[in-house]
């Protein structure tokens, strides 16, 4: 019996990336051999095992064979004679059909290596036609790995499939799980170049159009950037359905792109919480939008509309989508329009949470002369009324508010409004620019630490640790979070006392140490938990809005004339440099 690592495990410690699960591929063993060795059988088609200890999955070596249409269509055979190799060849790409043996030696009959440094997906056999889902597959590789290409004959054996139909065989729940795990990867839109290029997307989604004068892709990049969640994600792809509105100012019609979004969302299968945004998203973004000029009763109106009240956190997600929309393609003054937007719902939806609609309800309930029938409609109207008067008084304070700081719209107010921001400006320019580096020294720490904590992975208890990290449930997993960050907290003081003494260069070295081994573990430790962590409601909302005051603090400091100004004259030296070293390149090649 021979055990080995295979597939994306094998590839991803190649690239020097996170290893989250490790598949293992048992040669020269039988079933009973297994059981005999402790592991639990969990295979209903080929036979696969739990490790007693581990709980990780293990193999038995296998071929397959295609004996009807679809992805299900498939025989397996598994015995002891089965080789490595041909196993390794019924996989789909190169790059996933190697393996690496107990002793370390990597395992590479097809290729994959060179496919790996080529940055390429390329198919091992013929053998996979057989199989649709690997399309699927390729297009979310893509969007996770996005400097790879796919072969040139691999996506015309991708195009043969689509034409052959292969693509009709699949169930809309092995889509929606391939598309969703693609919108969560750091560059959506290549998924879907991929897809549309092999002709595939016309058969899953043909709703979503490629070519629009709206920039979703790019949205949905800007979304993976934030770390925004699958339901944003799936939101923004509405704006691939409905017509193009220019800058997004106006409602569209009521059917406008709805009947699209139900066929897609039925044709997916997808979930409740993902369909019920993206309607929000198609009925209410526009609106939104311009809500800085809606009347009392329309911003109520269409906080109840979007059960703001009930589901704030989805309120929330919605605003998400709205600034997504316009973050890229909107002008400044559109973009400044939505804030003040986004900030005037933000203001009425508190004044009218304020509002006690228990004490409302009870007051109506105590009274004798309505009938038991009338009630509920009574503390309805209420209750919307206590919300609207409570609206309209926020709206009139803050009106009040902005004319006592400009009371007139005459130019000379508007110079001095400017005068004022630039001055604002100017002063927190300093104190911007100081924790912008910090922040900034941080992220560029983050990721060469966390390669370097990385390669401990070759280390079986250190695999054994990280694979029973990954595997924790949301809170124990921010529990292990937190760990390190408390347990470095006295070493840091240590350092800092130190200092307090004179031993500045002893209490230095302490603190630096103990904030870079703290980051490297943090690091780690974030890239092994951060699915459960932002599965937590709270802990994503957090995160997020950390994301974007990060965005802010940085769109704030590169956007000041000072750094504009550097950045200018920066490119223009490097361009200038360019140019002679290109000229002396040139002039050398004469000489020779």
């Amino acid at each position: 019996m021979k055990i080995y690592t295979v597939g994306g495990a094998v590839r991803d410690q190649l690239l020097g990336l996170p290893v989250q699960d490790r598949d293992f591929v048992v040669v020269g063993a039988s079933p009973q051999a297994m059981l005999d060795a402790g592991f639990k059988p969990v295979g209903q088609d080929f036979p696969v095992f739990l490790h007693p200890k581990t709980h990780e999955e293990y193999a038995l070596a296998r071929t397959e064979r295609k004996v009807a249409p679809g992805y299900a269509g498939f025989s397996f055979h598994s015995s002891p004679d089965v080789t490595l190799e041909q196993d390794l060849q019924r996989r789909d790409l190169t790059v996933n059909a190697m393996a690496r043996a107990e002793d370390g030696t990597l395992i590479d009959p097809f290729g994959g290596q060179a496919d790996l440094n080529a940055r390429v997906f390329r198919h091992v056999s013929q053998a996979f036609t057989e199989d649709p889902v690997r399309i699927l597959r390729i297009a979310r590789f893509a969007a996770r790995f996005a400097d790879f290409t796919v072969a040139p004959e691999t996506m015309s054996l991708m195009q043969s499939m689509v034409a052959a139909g292969e693509v009709d065989a699949l169930v809309a729940e092995r889509v929606w799980q391939e598309l969703s795990r693609g919108l969560m990867q750091a560059r959506p839109s290549r998924m879907f170049d991929v897809l549309n290029e092999s002709r595939a997307l016309q058969r899953i989604a043909p709703e979503l159009r490629t070519s629009t004068s709206v920039d979703w892709p790019g949205m949905l990049d800007q979304a993976a950037r934030d770390a925004a969640p699958l339901t944003v994600r799936f939101a923004l792809l509405t704006q691939a359905l409905s017509p193009d509105q220019a800058n997004h100012v106006r409602a569209p019609e009521p059917s406008s792109g709805t009947q699209a979004l139900t066929t897609l969302c039925q044709r997916l299968r997808a979930p409740a919480e993902c369909r019920n945004l993206a309607m929000l998203t198609l009925s209410d973004s526009a609106v939104i939008a311009n809500a800085a000029h809606a009347s009392a009763d329309e911003q109520l109106r269409l906080l109840s509309r979007t059960d703001a009240f009930r589901k704030p956190e989805r309120f929330e997600e919605l605003i998400r989508v709205v600034r997504l929309i316009h973050s890229n393609q909107s002008p400044a003054s559109a973009r400044e329009t939505v804030e003040d937007s986004i900030a005037s719902l933000r203001d009425s939806l508190e004044a009218a949470r304020a509002v006690d609609s228990a004490k409302l309800a009870q007051a109506i309930n105590a009274d004798p002369a309505l009938a038991p029938s009338e009630r509920g409609e009574a503390i309805k109207k209420a209750v919307h009324n206590a919300r609207l008067r409570s609206i309209e008084q926020q709206q009139s304070n803050r009106k009040s508010s902005v004319a006592s700081v400009a009371p007139s719209p005459d130019s000379t107010t508007r110079a001095g409004f400017k005068s004022q921001r630039f001055w604002k400006r100017l002063i927190r320019a300093p104190f911007a620019i100081a924790l912008a580096l910090v922040l900034g020294f941080v992220d560029w720490l983050w990721n060469p630490l966390l390669a370097l904590i990385m390669r401990l992975d070759r280390f079986r208890v250190i695999r054994l640790l990280e694979a029973s990290i990954s595997r924790l449930p949301p809170y124990p997993a921010l529990l292990a979070f937190a760990i390190p960050a408390l347990l470095l907290l006295p070493f840091k003081f240590f350092g800092l006392y130190l200092i307090g003494i004179g031993q500045k260069v002893a209490g230095l070295a302490v603190f630096v140490l103990a904030k870079i081994v703290g980051t490297a573990l943090v690091a780690r430790i974030f890239s092994l938990t951060s699915p459960a962590l932002l599965s937590l409601a709270w802990f994503s909302r957090l995160y997020n809005r950390f994301k974007d005051f990060k965005t802010r603090l940085y769109a704030l400091v590169f956007d000041h004339p000072w750094i504009r100004l550097v950045r200018r004259l920066s490119r223009r030296q490097f361009e200038r440099m360019r140019r002679v070293l290109a000229s002396w390149r040139q002039r050398l090649k004469s000489d020779d």
